[in-house]
């Protein structure tokens, strides 16, 4: 009786072993795409990304360039101080956490986008050189 055990267990053993090789972590290759590249004026310190993934803010020595990935193009800078060092954004990025090592402080700064609407051959009420306009579409014939 002593035997038979022995080699069930051996058996059982065995197929683990096999099972083993059959259940080790899968491997895959990894495919990669540069889908773009941007040239700078100064050298990156840090980079963060709104959750939305539509802008990038990239901190260089004394500034957080906003880049819009949508037009590929840099749209707005946004003054720190030189000491600040790693940098983060809000979910909504219209906040970024700016972190100064040196100084152990962090900086919460707010962002809000100006956006020019043209309202050139609009009917208007008021100054054309006020400073908001305010564009009503009621006419929906």
């Amino acid at each position: 009786m002593t035997q038979p055990k022995a080699v069930a267990i051996f058996l059982i053993f065995q197929v683990f072993l096999c099972l083993g090789g059959f259940l080790s972590p899968a491997h895959a290759d990894v495919v990669s795409n540069v889908l773009s590249t941007l040239n700078l004026d100064n050298q990156p310190m840090d980079v963060a990304a709104s959750a939305d993934g539509k802008l990038v803010f990239i901190l260089t020595s004394g500034e957080v360039a906003i880049y819009d990935k949508q037009t590929k193009k840099i749209t707005g800078r946004v003054a720190v101080d030189k000491g600040v060092d790693q940098i983060s954004a809000s979910p909504r990025g219209d906040e970024l956490y700016a972190t100064n090592s040196n100084d152990k402080t962090l900086s919460v700064i707010t962002i809000d986008f100006i956006y020019q609407i043209d309202v050139s051959g609009l009917p208007f009420k008021g100054s054309v050189k006020a400073p908001v306009v305010i564009a009503v579409f009621d006419d929906y014939q």
